[in-house]
């Protein structure tokens, strides 16, 4: 209806995405590798580009085609934890908590 008060209409479970928004922040960091490469080089633009590597290799989990929904809000409390092997470089370890 026009004129309708969207904040108090309930989304069906179907358009929200399975994970809360906690996991999602976690994406970012799946490619840690990319961006432990960046000190490396010694070229100043190619330091830009892997940076900007890595920032774009925690997207691609957030926008694939027809995948686009909404995450959980996380509680007060939440809290979301997970670690990574990366090759050569040991565990990177992620912690959230709202």
């Amino acid at each position: 209806r026009p004129g309708q008060d969207l904040s108090k209409v309930l989304i069906p479970s179907c358009f929200l995405e399975r994970r809360s928004l906690l996991e999602k922040f976690a994406d970012a960091w799946l490619h840690v590798d990319l961006l432990l490469d960046a000190p490396l080089l010694l070229d100043p633009l190619e330091r830009f580009l892997q940076v900007f590597r890595w920032y774009c290799s925690g997207w691609q989990n957030h926008y694939r085609p027809g995948l686009i929904k909404k995450p959980y809000n996380p509680l007060i409390g939440e809290t979301f934890s997970c670690f990574w092997e990366v090759p050569g470089a040991g565990v990177t370890e992620y912690f959230a908590e709202q």
